[in-house]
C-alpha cells in the first residue's frame, strides 16, 4: 500500500508539473501564435541576448581565476546563471539546452567581442565603436519584435502585460524550435489547445469592448 501511495503521489506531482508547464507556455504562446512572428523571435531574441552580453561585458563587479580561467562577474554572467536556475525548473531538457546555448553565447561574446569587431572595423574603415554597433543591433532586435507583434499578431507584446515573460523569452525560443522538430507532440497539442482557447477569449473580450463604443 505504501508503494501504491508513493506511486500515486508521483503521478499527481508529474501531472501538476505538466499542467504548470502548459499554463506557463500558453501565457507566452498566446502572444506568439503567428508563424511569422515565431520566426522573427527565433532570430531576434538571440540577437538581443548576444548584444546585451556584448554591451555589458566590461561592467565587471569583480573577477577571479579558477584553474587558470579568468571569471568576470558581470551582468552577462549573472543573466546566464539565472538561466541555469530558472529554465531547467520549467522543463528539464529544454531548460538545459537553452541555458547551455546562451552560455556559449556568453563565452563567445567574452572571447571574441569586441576584438573581432575591431578587426572588421579596421578592414572596412567603419568608425562605429564595438558598443555602438552592438547597441544598433540590440535596438533593431527590439524593433523587429514590435513589428512582429503589431503586424503579425495584431496584439501588444507580452512584456506590456507581464514583464516576467520577457525574462523567459530566450527559453521559449527553444520551446518553439523543439516543438517544430517534433518534441513531445502530445504536450505541444495540449499547449496549442490552451493557447487557442486564450486567444479566443481575448478576441471575444476585444469584440465586446468594441461593441460598447
Amino acid at each position: 500500500k505504501s508503494s501504491q501511495r508513493l506511486a500515486h503521489r508521483k503521478r499527481g506531482k508529474s501531472k501538476r508539473t505538466k499542467m504548470d508547464f502548459i499554463k506557463f507556455a500558453a501565457s507566452y504562446g498566446e502572444y506568439h501564435h503567428n508563424n511569422a512572428n515565431k520566426v522573427i523571435h527565433v532570430f531576434g531574441i538571440p540577437t538581443i541576448v548576444f548584444t546585451l552580453y556584448a554591451m555589458t561585458n566590461s561592467l565587471s563587479l569583480f573577477n577571479f581565476s579558477v584553474a587558470g580561467v579568468d571569471i568576470y562577474f558581470n551582468p552577462g554572467l549573472i543573466l546566464t546563471l539565472l538561466m541555469w536556475i530558472i529554465y531547467p525548473a520549467v522543463e528539464i531538457l529544454l531548460g538545459i539546452v537553452s541555458a547551455a546555448f546562451y552560455t556559449l553565447f556568453y563565452w563567445f561574446s567574452m572571447s571574441v567581442y569586441p576584438s573581432c569587431w575591431a578587426d572588421f572595423a579596421t578592414d572596412t574603415g567603419i568608425t562605429l565603436t564595438a558598443f555602438q554597433f552592438a547597441l544598433i543591433l540590440h535596438i533593431l532586435g527590439w524593433v523587429v519584435q514590435f513589428i512582429g507583434h503589431g503586424f503579425c499578431e495584431k496584439r501588444a507584446p507580452a512584456l506590456l502585460d507581464n514583464l516576467l515573460l520577457t525574462a523567459v523569452a530566450p527559453f521559449f525560443v527553444f520551446v518553439e524550435i523543439f516543438f517544430a522538430l517534433g518534441y513531445k507532440p502530445a504536450l505541444r497539442e495540449e499547449c496549442d489547445r490552451e493557447i487557442e482557447d486564450r486567444i479566443a477569449k481575448f478576441r471575444a473580450k476585444k469584440d465586446a469592448n468594441y461593441s460598447k463604443l
